[in-house]
């Protein structure tokens, strides 16, 4: 039984609200996967009514089917979250995505060249051939001047890749290729002593996108690009988010009992009339007065104090509609 619990846990662990648009998306799943956990128990319990004998049996393959179910629900999530990155996601989400994977690839792609032996296909060559791929999706969303540089780091790196799998391959020195190759991809990805040019161009979209999040997160995090860049015009993306966010947070606070729900509509009334305020001061030039630095302090800590109590309310429903989940984990587990 072990195993089964052990694999719920690892599997669930890697659930995010973020991964979903909404916060009732979010509580589908888990209201979902909950009552599918229900039915599979009560299936088992009025199938097999054979005495202890059977007992252990039937709770070990109730755990399997528990983490086939949960499995199987987060593969199609993660298919259709990939899905989102690629077509409904903001620039930014994206690029950061791919920023990350290319950071992550960095060693492996280094200890490869370095490596006179290393041989062609291995993962340190892997590496580099991803490092440019996440490098082209990066390119293709960033402003021109970044893209242009992104990309004739890429061909460089792919021509000097090229030319050291070719050496090795016939067990020719290669070295000072690859010198260069590692030199490119730290000026590409970055390292502590440098920024390199994907953050770069990461930041540069960052300041200047337009385009409205689609995810909670994603929300969050444009409403406070707005308030950490004043001056810049965002077209408008961060009070927009704020909006949005705003509805989201005003549908889940009809679905609260009514303390819970006073609580999140008072702190939405608040951030509305800060962000309001903000908005009007920018649009009269006043948006970097000691007033309207100070009414961006504020509404930064009114967004986090949001966000928290979403992910609060939401959590103590779940808890409250399954209550009775306890009694399920007893008979299971104890």
């Amino acid at each position: 039984m072990n195993f089964g619990r052990c694999s719920i846990s690892t599997s669930i662990i890697f659930l995010d609200h973020y991964l979903f648009k909404n916060y009732f998306s979010f509580y589908l799943f888990i209201s979902f996967t909950i009552r599918i956990l229900i039915k599979i128990y009560i299936q088992i319990s009025e199938e097999s009514q054979k005495g202890l004998g059977e007992a252990a049996s039937n709770r070990n393959y109730l755990g399997q089917r528990m983490t086939d179910e949960v499995n199987e629900i987060i593969r199609v999530l993660q298919l259709t979250a990939y899905d989102e990155d690629e077509w409904d996601q903001d620039n930014v989400t994206v690029m950061r995505k791919a920023l990350s994977a290319a950071q992550s690839l960095l060693s492996a792609a280094c200890e490869w060249l370095s490596d006179p032996n290393g041989r062609p296909g291995a993962v340190g060559e892997k590496a580099i051939r991803r490092i440019c791929e996440y490098a082209e999706k990066i390119a293709a969303r960033s402003l021109p001047e970044d893209q242009f540089t992104i990309r004739q780091l890429v061909k460089e790196i792919t021509n000097l890749t090229d030319s050291i799998c070719e050496l090795r391959h016939q067990g020719r020195d290669n070295q000072s290729y690859a010198q260069s190759c590692a030199q490119k991809l730290r000026d590409l990805v970055g390292t502590k002593e440098s920024q390199g040019m994907l953050p770069h161009a990461v930041f540069g979209a960052q300041r200047t996108d337009t385009h409205p999040a689609h995810t909670t997160g994603g929300k969050l995090e444009q409403a406070q690009r707005w308030l950490d860049n004043p001056g810049i015009n965002d077209g408008g993306a961060g009070l927009q988010a704020i909006r949005s966010l705003l509805d989201e947070a005003r549908r889940l606070a009809n679905k609260l009992p009514p303390i819970d729900r006073d609580r999140l509509l008072n702190v939405c009334a608040d951030v509305d009339k800060m962000s309001n305020q903000l908005s009007d001061l920018e649009r009269r030039g006043l948006g970097n007065t000691p007033e309207a630095n100070n009414l961006r302090q504020q509404l930064r800590e009114k967004l986090r104090e949001l966000g928290d109590l979403m992910k609060r309310v939401l959590t103590d429903k779940v808890v409250e509609d399954f209550a009775d989940i306890t009694t399920l984990h007893l008979l299971l587990f104890d």
